[in-house]
């Protein structure tokens, strides 16, 4: 009987001390255990080198990598024994993406994509003299009242009160 997958998030230090060669050979290691437990890697963030908020082994840099990948449950029990076989691993963290944070990662995409798509290509977005506005009121802002000229007038002679009165007070 096969485990249903489930989208798993898995962060960890290695060792920065050591070599690009040998932080790139332990990535490709973690890699191929995913893979070769039945898991399909969706997304390798690679944090780089970076200073620890306390030294862990008397080491204080550490390169950060989180991965995002989906595969059975058993499959964790191994990843972590390769976690803790592997001495430039320094530590490491999975955790089950829950269904808030599947939803949250799929707005933050789609916030994504629709910024990417230019204002001209775009077919939501009236075009106005005025660059960047459409004439729609904004949320929670009242919509705005087309001007008369008697009170635009009006509008322009108003002047505020000055910082220092001329008094002197």
């Amino acid at each position: 009987m096969s485990e249903a997958h489930r989208s798993y998030e898995t962060t960890y230090i290695i060792n920065a001390s050591i070599e690009d060669s040998q932080i790139e050979a332990t990535i490709a290691r973690v890699a191929e255990a995913i893979e070769r437990n039945g898991g399909t890697i969706t997304a390798t963030n690679r944090w780089g080198r970076k200073r620890m908020a306390y030294p862990i082994d008397k080491k204080n840099n550490g390169y950060y990598l989180n991965v995002e990948f989906e595969g059975p449950g058993q499959m964790i029990a191994q990843l972590e024994r390769v976690y803790q076989l592997d001495e430039n691993i320094i530590r490491f963290l999975t955790i089950l993406l829950d269904k808030y944070a599947l939803e949250a990662r799929a707005k933050t995409a789609a916030e994504t994509t629709a910024a990417a798509v230019p204002a001209t290509e775009n077919p939501g977005t009236e075009k106005t003299g005025e660059a960047g506005t459409s004439g729609r009121p904004v949320k929670g802002e009242k919509p705005q009242e087309p001007v008369s000229a008697d009170k635009a007038e009006k509008k322009d002679s108003d002047s505020r009160a000055p910082l220092f009165p001329e008094d002197g007070r």
